[in-house]
């Protein structure tokens, strides 16, 4: 003899539906955060790529001049030209010292000391900041080399 009664549990209940969406929503809400974060930190280490190539090149422009040229150049922090890298000067506009690359603006400084007599500190500051970004903290990267005189090398031997 078949039963006409319906079974309770043919179906899901309001509740059952609810408290589905609300554990989705809680794995939806940290999927999306880890995410977030994810871009941010891709974002963040392309630009610190960005600012070490530009002091690799700087610090190679910087390396290539003769030393009696950098030995003359002992002032304070000196901008770099960053657009046309390469080219350092001591009295550069504010739009050539800067260098604006996918929404971030990068800035240089060269600095050269003489430690001893035949050797000498070559130090490149990097500064960058994304454009329009509020939260963001500004980057830094500083590059130092000392290079010695070679003329003054050889008198020693």
């Amino acid at each position: 003899h078949w039963s006409t009664r319906v079974s309770r549990r043919a179906g899901i209940s309001l509740v059952e539906v609810a408290l589905a969406s609300g554990l989705l929503a809680i794995v939806g809400l940290a999927l999306m955060s880890m995410f977030r974060t994810g871009v941010q930190s891709t974002a963040r280490a392309g630009e610190v790529q960005m600012a070490t190539s530009l002091a690799a090149k700087g610090m190679d422009a910087l390396t290539s001049l003769e030393f009696k040229l950098l030995d003359r150049k002992t002032a304070g922090p000196v901008p770099m030209d960053l657009s046309q890298l390469g080219e350092v000067g001591d009295a550069l506009p504010p739009e050539k010292a800067a260098l604006l690359a996918d929404g971030v603006l990068y800035r240089g400084t060269f600095e050269v000391e003489g430690v001893e007599p035949g050797l000498l500190r070559l130090k490149i500051n990097l500064t960058w900041e994304r454009q329009g970004a509020g939260q963001q903290q500004p980057g830094t990267l500083t590059v130092i080399r000392l290079r010695a005189d070679p003329i003054f090398a050889m008198g020693v031997r």
